[in-house]
């Protein structure tokens, strides 16, 4: 699952193929999917947290974590999954 804290996503494409745009909070892809999501940054400028979860896998995997930052934020302590 990917999911941009405090963010909404717009999907506009997957696998290849133009969607009529639906807005999400989180997405789960797949192996071999691929999707284009619009991301609005749209929140007070600061730093926020991407999470990409894994499914599927040791229920101990660790997710992988990103930040998204504007302007001069910085970042909130790391998302508890």
């Amino acid at each position: 699952m990917v999911k941009f804290w405090q963010h909404k996503m717009t999907v506009v494409e997957a696998d290849g193929n133009h969607v009529e745009p639906f807005v999400v909070d989180d997405i789960d892809i797949y192996s071999g999917e691929s999707y284009s999501v619009l991301l609005k940054a749209d929140q007070k400028p600061a730093s926020y947290w991407i999470s990409v979860g894994v499914r599927g896998r040791h229920p101990k995997t660790v997710p992988a974590l990103a930040i998204l930052s504007y302007g001069n934020g910085t970042a909130a302590p790391p998302p508890l999954q």
